[in-house]
């Protein structure tokens, strides 16, 4: 016997549907976070909530640069820029617009620290899984003049530290795998508040991934794990642009269908140990700063 017809049969509708709704996580070592109250899960037979209202935790914090992080990358450009060495121009995806430009690079003898300075302040350094990949050897590359575009997957390079200090980081999926989920691993800074940190689609603009319209191509997947750390303005808001992969959160018992809810929001923030126990170079310049973000 039902008591109460009407919310029994609403709660029904909310359980056994796909989930596009984008929302977004992150899974630490103080705990589960999320950016909007994750109680409207529901399982059946009885209509009881998947995540009890103290399961998880609310999301608060911006994601912004604080000022810690603004004075250890300031340390750390100072410390390091003073010693790196020219290796010339190098044929880096590079972009103004449609025109291709180039890149200068130094490197810090004796230390996998990299400076890369684009030729015009607007310009656009594209790296992916290959162009940024040294293997499991920690690294770091720091974009002092020109913007960043993080493209696909960055998952071979786990070990990796990206900064740019005078532009914005633009998280791009693979336009070759469309619409799909996205992981990346390292430690991504935007340490500027002038700029931050945005997400685009698989189409390349700011529109949203979830459906919203009968005349759009629906998006099956388009969510964003990151790995590691996610520092600048505007990167608690990229989960409006990507998508919720909860496809089928509503199979398996209790423990698999929480575990999926969290581990498949529009944007997922994991921490992880391994970054901490083998820190890229320079970043202990960080190491105070970024201590928060292992929560």
């Amino acid at each position: 016997m039902i008591p109460h017809p009407t919310p029994a049969l609403e709660r029904v509708c909310e359980m056994n549907f796909v989930v596009t709704k984008p929302y977004m996580t992150a899974r630490g070592a103080y705990g589960d976070f999320s950016n909007v109250a994750l109680t409207d899960f529901y399982q059946m037979p009885y209509g009881t909530q998947v995540f009890s209202a103290s399961a998880v935790k609310s999301m608060t914090d911006n994601l912004d640069a604080t000022t810690a992080v603004q004075d250890g990358v300031n340390k750390l450009v100072d410390t390091y820029s003073k010693l790196a060495v020219t290796a010339g121009e190098m044929k880096l995806n590079a972009r103004i617009g449609a025109q291709a430009t180039t890149v200068t690079v130094k490197k810090v003898p004796s230390k996998d620290i990299y400076f890369f300075a684009a030729n015009d302040a607007n310009a656009t350094i594209t790296i992916n899984d290959k162009e940024a990949s040294l293997g499991n050897k920690p690294f770091t590359i720091i974009v002092t003049k020109g913007h960043l575009v993080v493209k696909g997957n960055i998952t071979k390079a786990t070990r990796g530290m990206y900064i740019v200090t005078n532009g914005n980081i633009t998280i791009s999926p693979d336009v070759t795998q469309v619409c799909d989920s996205q992981k990346l691993m390292g430690i991504y800074i935007a340490s500027n508040p002038v700029y931050g940190i945005k997400a685009v689609n698989y189409k390349g603009d700011a529109d949203t991934m979830h459906n919203t319209s009968l005349t759009k191509e629906r998006c099956s997947k388009g969510d964003l794990t990151v790995q590691g750390i996610l520092i600048g303005k505007g990167a608690a808001g990229m989960y409006n642009i990507r998508r919720s992969n909860a496809n089928d959160w509503f199979n398996g018992d209790s423990t698999n269908r929480k575990e999926d809810i969290l581990n498949h929001g529009a944007v997922v923030l994991k921490y992880n140990p391994d970054i901490f126990d083998h820190l890229p170079p320079g970043a202990d310049a960080l190491s105070q700063a970024l201590s928060v973000y292992k929560k």
